[in-house]
């Protein structure tokens, strides 16, 4: 190659003086002082120095002025080692000058012993005292005597031997549970068959080069290796007869791979043979340039995007700043150990490490700490978060986990073998084990989890799983390629088969179905994704996609996406340094903004409605709160409020809604035993749920679910295939069914088929994440896919050669609009039969909705809203925990509390907008709509939501106008809520007697700002009660500062409070001056998943 290595030496000495590479930089220089090193320079001018107090002792000082210290006795033997933090490691020697001890810097033993003078170590203690011992063989061969290991023998009491043939070639090794391999070795020692336990024999064959020119694995497929002059590796022949190929240059550095399908990746090198390029089977090239160190300090991706990197003297990794211009930095404390990392907007993750350099904490921007115990040997015994909660693990002798304790003492065990495999976990509930068996191989052969349920696994002979069997007694097989991908899958009791191909290069082509639906999939040659059904990606030179099923994406030079064009419109996106999501911007201008806390956690979320979100965590990032408010008025409109146990689970939750000046607070909590089961439930005798709530829930086979049933007898039943996977739903409603079934789709796919309608539905993801939901066949048996933006709003559809069909036109706030084109009936959003909030539709098989988002069938409930009320069983449905279903496709979602939390028309523009908890807010002009709410509940009702006064006035124009103030209490509610039949606002007026409040006209309710005026209201309404309307005590919010985040702490006790309703979109507090915001506008619902609410109280 012509490329020349120079070096020099030092005149008296003779010794290396200077050492330069290829591209003429000098790596080392040296400097000596009577004979020994001085110093040594490296290529960036960086100095180490040497000093040479006395005999023995060597003071090494690094370009950081760190001191390391060396000291030797009279052999030469190293007994003392002093670290630039002053921790010593010490060393005593035997005779020999064998190590016998070393005591490590935190002042743990190791201990040696030895073969007489031989240097076989015979045992080896640890620092906790556990010893391994060591057993040998002699043999004599021409006066030298040979030792042979036999028997090793563990501190847990197993033991591993080992045998050896004539020429002293290991033949034999058996583990601890007596298992053996064998082995036979030419006359070269190498190995030429080899019979591990339950596998079959591996057979190897050599050239005359002793390179190794066959394999031959367990199943008898043969790969086969070729090599060139210079027994480099030139190619490769794999079982199915498809081959790789390596071109070499001169220094012997690869720079030609050539794959199966005859596609290669080109690499280049400098002098130093550092890589300096790759170009991929695309063409596309990345670059790397190097400094005189050869430390890589710029990396230049294939769109000529550059990273640089920087060092500090230690060589050691300081500094990265992306293509976008911001930086990451690295420091090191003196021992070398990375300290801390600063991301790109400044903010400092810290590492703390014990002396022998095994991490102890870690710390967050926010000066959180996580701390670990670790024993004498350095394993992890504890783990403490920053509030303060402990997790212990307990060990075996070798290390090996036995049980942990939860920082509420709760335990889960480990048993193994001697082997050290696992063969039970006991956990902490009573009579909840798993138990486990193997193979000699060690793989699991059959599981039980302690209930009667039992699971079996077989393997071939290269470990390869070809059966399972499950509690059912149903067999599931499994057949591979020579290449060992899997090929067939036969399902039990005539369910079929599943069948997939390969490209040359192994990549899935072809996924059948034994029904004759196939799924055809093509590739770049880089093996990127182009097409499959009803996807059809375009990807740029460093491989990220740029366009997926018509969507257009424009991405930074960090990768990010920055802006999607979907129909000829807009949305831009913003980050910040560390990639976190700033701001979402669509074609109307419509605007949303995220705020990060320095943990990177998510803070607060401002919607284009100019309502803000605001999240709050405890230490250890577990979110305790959640706050909606007015920007600029900071009006609460909701909050919720969580606590949680030791152990994290869930205790209690607090929901407070404002209604005028009154405010109501719910609260939800349960509490744990032991073993972890809730106190407001039951559990059978293996630990099982039993009932909780209304349900009632029944087994099979252990652990699958088979039936839940409520108190009126409705409920869904389950069918489980051999792995446990649920197969079919059946609800006894009405006996419609969803039959569940397995496809392919880069591993992130489930798939479903019911049958009424015939539908069979497929929900996978893009590789960047984008929803892709698939529905099968109309009745003109075309195959529709639903396509999603990056919120996961549908937004067109396509056919399976990704032919746009129609697009849905969707609000400034993503509300359905209308669609252009031919939409498929029963699509996503869309009427004809399927609802949709946010990214999961709700299919309507007759007349029983399912939610998509867990595949349960909802169980129709009694009582009012008089119609089609479901719960999903034992599950949150749609944000809440059940579905009103009304005439015209409209649908109403209930909370936990039984209060409103969504409500819409079939249309996606529903009449009357309702939000969380108690209280109808709205600004419809409809005349014809029927709303529901509740509070606590009690049931109310009204038509035309005309006013925004809460919960108890509506408008009826269709009685001409008169005022109606009527409140429909619902008998089966609870009782402790409200009275029994109708009640009336029959006294409700102001304290000044001529300022009535009115109900009708335009505007809806309108009580004039007087000072202190007051409500006044009927016994009967409790709800109504003049001292509820009056906020006569501070109102707390934040569990962690005991106020409000952002306006700190509350005001003085407000002594009056007189309120002006405007109109049907404002109400405003006159407290010590008119006409000072308290509400804010009512709630709108900005989209299938943001639903937005008024205001909050102001202090």
């Amino acid at each position: 190659m012509g490329n020349q290595v120079n070096y020099t030496y030092d005149g008296p000495s003779n010794k290396l003086a200077t050492y330069t590479d290829q591209n003429g930089n000098t790596q080392v220089t040296n400097t000596y002082t009577n004979g020994k090193v001085s110093s040594q320079q490296d290529a960036l001018g960086n100095n180490w120095s040497f000093s040479y107090p006395e005999i023995g002792k060597c003071i090494a000082t690094d370009p950081l002025t760190n001191q390391h210290i060396y000291v030797h006795n009279e052999h030469g033997t190293l007994f003392d080692y002093t670290d630039p933090q002053g921790n010593h490691v010490l060393f005593d020697v035997d005779e020999e000058q064998r190590t016998t001890t070393m005591t490590n810097r935190l002042g743990g033993t190791r201990k040696f012993t030895y073969s007489n003078s031989h240097e076989q170590p015979l045992s080896i203690e640890d620092e906790n005292g556990n010893k391994t011992e060591f057993t040998y063989a002699f043999r004599s061969h021409n006066d030298l005597r040979l030792f042979e290991l036999t028997n090793i023998d563990l501190p847990d009491g197993s033991t591993r031997s080992f045998t050896y043939d004539a020429n002293w070639n290991l033949n034999g090794a058996t583990d601890g549970e007596g298992n053996t391999s064998t082995f036979t070795h030419n006359d070269r020692g190498q190995i030429l068959t080899a019979l591990l336990p339950d596998r079959g024999t591996r057979t190897f064959t050599y050239d005359a080069n002793r390179n190794l020119s066959t394999a031959t694995d367990g199943e008898g497929n043969t790969t086969t290796y070729t090599y060139d002059g210079l027994n480099r590796l030139t190619s490769t022949k794999l079982a199915d007869g498809n081959t790789r190929q390596l071109e070499y240059d001169d220094a012997g550095n690869v720079t030609k791979w050539t794959d199966e399908a005859g596609n290669s990746i080109g690499m280049t090198y400098d002098k130093t043979n550092n890589l300096t390029s790759i170009t991929d089977r695309e063409g596309n090239t990345h670059r790397t340039e190097y400094n005189a160190a050869g430390l890589p300090e710029r990396l230049i991706d294939a769109e000529g995007n550059s990273t640089t990197l920087a060092y500090d003297a230690l060589k050691r990794l300081a500094s990265g700043t992306d293509p976008e211009g911001y930086t990451e930095r690295w420091t090191y404390n003196k021992l070398g150990w990375l300290n801390s990392y600063t991301d790109q907007l400044n903010r400092s993750f810290t590492m703390g490490y014990n002396d022998e350099g095994l991490p102890i904490s870690f710390a967050n921007p926010l000066g959180h700490t996580t701390t670990v115990a670790r024993d004498a040997v350095g394993h992890t015994i504890g783990v403490t978060t920053p509030l303060g909660l402990t997790t212990t693990y307990s060990r075996d002798e070798l290390g090996r986990l036995t049980k942990v304790e939860s920082p509420m003492g709760k335990q889960v065990q480990y048993g193994r073998n001697l082997n050290g495999w696992v063969t039970s976990i006991n956990l902490p509930q009573p009579g909840i084990s798993y138990g486990y068996t193997y193979n000699d191989a060690g793989d699991v052969t059959s599981a039980t989890d302690g209930l009667g349920s039992a699971w079996t696994y077989e393997y071939n002979d290269n470990g390869n799983l070809i059966g399972y069997t499950g509690p059912t007694g149903n067999r599931i097989a499994f057949e591979y390629d020579l290449r060992q991908r899997r090929t067939t899958t036969t399902y039990p009791g005539g369910l079929g088969t599943l069948t997939n191909s390969y490209s040359a290069t192994g990549l899935p082509i072809e996924t059948a179905y034994s029904d004759g639906d196939t799924w055809n999939s093509t590739y770049d040659k880089d093996g990127r994704l182009l097409t499959t059904k009803g996807v059809s990606n375009l990807y740029d030179k460093n491989g990220r996609i740029i366009s997926s099923n018509g969507v257009a994406m424009n991405r930074d030079r960090n990768g990010r996406i920055f802006s999607t064009l979907i129909d000829g419109k807009y949305t831009d996106y913003k980050y910040d340094g560390a990639g976190n999501l700033l701001e979402v911007k669509d074609w109307t201008d419509g605007v949303t903004t995220f705020v990060y806390d320095a943990a990177h956690r998510l803070y607060s979320v401002e919607y284009p409605n100019s309502v803000k979100m605001i999240i709050g965590y405890d230490n250890d990032s577990r979110k305790t709160g959640i706050w909606y408010e007015n920007i600029g008025s900071q009006q609460a409109t909701h909050s919720e409020q969580v606590t949680y146990n030791d152990d994290g689970q869930f205790v209690s939750k607090n929901q407070y809604f404002p209604i005028l000046h009154s405010a109501i607070n719910f609260s939800l909590s349960t509490a744990y035993n032991q073993a972890s089961q809730r106190d407001d439930a039951t559990y059978d005798a293996l630990g099982r749920l039993e009932t909780h709530s209304s349900l009632t829930y029944a087994y099979a086979n252990g652990t699958d679910l088979v039936e839940v049933n409520d108190t009126q007898g409705n409920g869904i039943k389950n069918e489980f295939d051999a792995f446990g996977n649920i197969v079919r739903i059946a609800n006894t409603h009405d006996n419609d069914e969803i039959e569940l079934g397995w496809a392919f789709y880069e591993g992130r796919s489930s798939a479903y088929k019911t049958t009424t309608p015939d539908v069979t539905g497929l929900n996978v993801l893009t590789p960047d994440g984008i929803p892709l939901y698939l529905r099968d066949r109309d009745t003109g048996s075309k195959l529709w896919f639903y396509h999603s933006n990056l919120s996961g709003d549908l937004r067109f559809t396509t056919d399976e050669n990704a032919n746009v069909d129609a697009t849905r036109l969707l609000s400034p706030y993503g509300g359905f609009i209308g669609d252009a084109g031919s939409m498929p009936v029963g699509s996503p959003s869309g009427p004809g039969g399927s609802i949709q909030v946010g990214e999961w539709p709700i299919f309507i098989l007759g007349s029983t909705p399912i939610d998509h988002r867990t595949l349960q069938q909802m169980i129709p409930r009694t009582g009012p809203p008089h119609g089609n009320r479901y719960s999903a069983a034992g599950a949150d449905l749609l944000g809440g925990r059940s579905l009103f279903l009304g005439e015209s496709g409209s649908y109403h979602t209930y909370d936990n509390f039984e209060d409103i939390r969504f409500a819409s028309s079939s249309q996606g523009n529903s009449n009357s907008y309702f939000g969380l908890g108690p209280g109808a807010y709205s600004s419809s002009s409809s005349s014809s709509s029927v709303g529901y709410f509740d509070i606590a509940g009690a049931r109310f009702k009204g038509w035309k939501t005309g006013i925004d006064l809460g919960f108890s006035s509506f408008n009826e124009s269709a009685q001409g106008g008169q005022p109606l103030s009527k409140v429909d209490y619902s008998s089966d509610r609870d009782p402790s809520f409200a009275g029994a039949g109708d009640a009336y606002l029959s006294d409700f007026s102001t304290s000044l007697g001529s300022n009535k409040a009115e109900f009708g006209g335009s505007t809806g309710l309108v009580i004039n700002a007087v000072t202190k005026s007051r409500i006044k209201a009927s016994p009967v309404n409790r709800y109504l009660d003049s001292e509820q309307w009056r906020y006569d005590e501070p109102f707390q919010v934040d569990l962690r500062t005991a106020y409000h985040p952002e306006l700190g702490p509350p005001d003085a006790e407000i002594s009056q409070n007189v309120f002006n309703v405007f109109n049907s979109s404002t109400i405003l507090d006159s407290r010590s001056s008119a006409n000072s915001s308290l509400f804010g506008s009512p709630v709108e619902v900005l989209g299938p998943r943001n639903i937005r609410f008024g205001g909050r109280p102001r202090f």
